[in-house]
């Protein structure tokens, strides 16, 4: 098998994660739909279903993931679903692949393995694989992340947030 091919890769540090486990599809839409309701701007959503069940990650700003973590308590004891957790400090490493299908995740999770590097959570898409770590984590996924996709130096941090205006919040 051919490396997949990586067109490049950033990071973005000073997030939180609240997660979720045998959650529902409606439940996950209501939690994301009441955080945006709260104004508090969601970075990132990594939701997965197998059988039957979703879970995963939602990736907030660290100074409003405890807010996030009430919300998704809240709405987890009203629709009766198991408790949220929160990991207070993580970050995300994203790459962007030029082909390579599943083969770029699967990639990156054996070359963790190989190093004892347990993502947080794993998202993909044609665009793009993100995948979230424990912030101490982040810099031996780098290294550990970097020769197996052909990338050399660190990836750029992401310094942009995109953040909704509150005129367009009210329309």
């Amino acid at each position: 098998m051919s490396r997949p091919r990586v067109s490049g890769w950033r990071q973005r540090r000073g997030l939180g994660l609240v997660t979720i486990d045998g959650w529902t599809w409606g439940g996950a839409a209501a939690l994301a739909q009441t955080i945006s309701e709260s104004r508090l701007n969601l970075a990132m959503a990594l939701l997965a279903e197998a059988g039957g069940v979703v879970r995963g990650a939602l990736a907030l700003e660290r100074e409003v993931c405890p807010q996030a973590a009430g919300v998704a308590e809240l709405v987890g004891r009203e629709l009766r679903l198991p408790e949220p957790s929160l990991c207070p400090d993580a970050a995300v490493l994203t790459a962007y692949p030029l082909g390579g299908g599943l083969h770029l995740p699967a990639l990156a999770l054996a070359v963790l393995a190989g190093r004892g590097i347990t993502p947080l959570a794993l998202g993909t898409s044609p665009a793009a694989l993100s995948l979230a770590f424990l912030t101490a984590d982040l810099a031996p996924a780098i290294e550990a992340l970097g020769p197996a996709w052909g990338l050399s130096g660190p990836p750029p941090l992401e310094q942009v947030a995109v953040v909704q205006s509150a005129a367009r919040r009210e329309s």
